[in-house]
């Protein structure tokens, strides 16, 4: 699979976009490389969520996921979604919750020991 680079300036040298752009407010400015499926299935949830920007996007994504890892280290590894309408549930495994370390929570730790 080849990989694409999508940005919204051409500017390669990270010092030259710095000095051309230079980023307000001092975060820090991160560039990002996605494969072609990858950039489309970002622009789909800019699209579908609204958001402004893909930067917006990628933002809410990180606090979805600090969530869920906020929760995966006091044990929890699913997720249960529910439709408003007709109150069906469905419920979610996300593998990479499971490698969040838990072992510092003690009753997580003894739960853990009895398998």
């Amino acid at each position: 699979m080849a990989a694409a680079t999508f940005r919204t300036n051409r500017i390669d040298n990270p010092r030259e976009q710095s000095e051309m752009a230079p980023n307000i407010g001092g975060g820090n400015r991160v560039v990002f490389t996605f494969d072609e499926g990858s950039y489309n299935m970002l622009e789909e949830m800019k699209n579908d969520f609204h958001f402004s920007s893909l930067a917006d996007t990628i933002r809410e994504a990180m606090r979805i996921v600090s969530a869920l890892q906020s929760q995966a280290k006091e044990g929890y590894s699913q997720v249960i979604v529910q439709n408003p309408h007709d109150l069906g549930q469905r419920r979610l495994v996300i593998d990479s919750l499971s490698r969040i370390n838990t072992n510092m929570i003690p009753h997580i730790q003894d739960k853990n020991n009895e398998n």
